[in-house]
């Protein structure tokens, strides 16, 4: 697979009561993290704002084949990650949003 380099990278972390979102661009590898309500209406707005190139990263759980339906339109490449299965995230500790983003 060919390295790509996009403009938008972005983590949703997505739980019944909020969604957690980090984001980081080309430009500058400082991530910027919010934390709000779920709204799947409000998240693809926020994605259709970012002009330019974007890669999307959820992680595998009982939600993640609707996200993917729902979002894959409005993003370039799209990621199912099971953290549970990366062997890069092997210790790391995985549990509470602003770990796993």
């Amino acid at each position: 697979m060919k390295d790509t380099i996009y403009d938008h990278y972005i983590a949703i972390d997505w739980s019944i009561e909020n969604m957690a979102i980090a984001r980081m661009t080309k430009k500058s590898n400082k991530i910027i993290l919010i934390d709000v309500p779920s709204d799947i209406v409000e998240m693809k707005v926020y994605l259709k704002r970012l002009k330019g190139t974007k890669i999307l990263v959820i992680e595998e759980t009982t939600t993640s084949q609707w996200l993917y339906t729902e979002l894959s339109d409005y993003v370039d490449r799209m990621i199912v990650c099971d953290p549970y299965r990366n062997k890069l995230l092997n210790d790391v500790r995985i549990n509470g949003d602003a770990v796993n983003l």
